[in-house]
């Protein structure tokens, strides 16, 4: 029997081009695979290139099927980003955040905080850091923020020895 999750998530990757305008970025937005099952998750988690292995400038998005990872996303719009830069070091312990916070997003432990408070998660491949962002639905709502981040950075410490990374919320408001 496979285990099915409450939502569909969605593995999407890019690698910009910087030598195209920041405005266009979304045209080397590839959509990977859809995932419902655990299986399928295990599956794709275990043959896709891990973080060490991707280019530099290139990001992984693990969102909710039906929402684009862009803050443009209607879903997306009104939300924000709580933000983790770990360096890229020998130890590889990004590795072991990227597969700790999406097993946390799909497992549902963070529906304790509402339903539907996350939309996605990313991974920014950088030269020296790997830029982890877990996108919010309502950024308005600080009480909210301030769980889902003390409640990132909880997940991340009892997995994670000796994390020295400071956690940063960011609204997707231009104003």
């Amino acid at each position: 029997m496979l285990l099915t999750f409450k939502s569909e998530w969605t593995l999407w990757y890019d690698k910009t081009d910087l030598n195209i305008c920041n405005d266009n970025w979304d045209q080397f937005l590839i959509e990977i695979q859809n995932i419902q099952t655990f299986e399928n998750f295990w599956r794709l988690f275990n043959n896709a290139p891990i973080l060490s292995d991707l280019p530099i400038g290139s990001n992984y998005h693990f969102f909710k099927k039906g929402i684009e990872p862009k803050w443009e996303d209607s879903e997306n719009i009104g939300g924000g980003k709580w933000v983790l830069c770990v360096p890229r070091t020998g130890n590889l312990e990004f590795e072991k955040i990227w597969e700790i916070s999406l097993l946390a997003m799909i497992s549902n432990r963070f529906t304790s905080l509402g339903n539907q408070a996350i939309n996605g998660l990313v991974a920014s491949v950088r030269k020296h850091e790997v830029r982890f962002s877990i996108w919010t639905k309502q950024a308005h709502d600080k009480n909210l923020q301030i769980e889902i981040g003390k409640f990132w950075k909880k997940i991340i410490e009892e997995e994670v020895e000796n994390t020295k990374s400071s956690f940063e919320f960011y609204s997707h408001s231009i104003n």
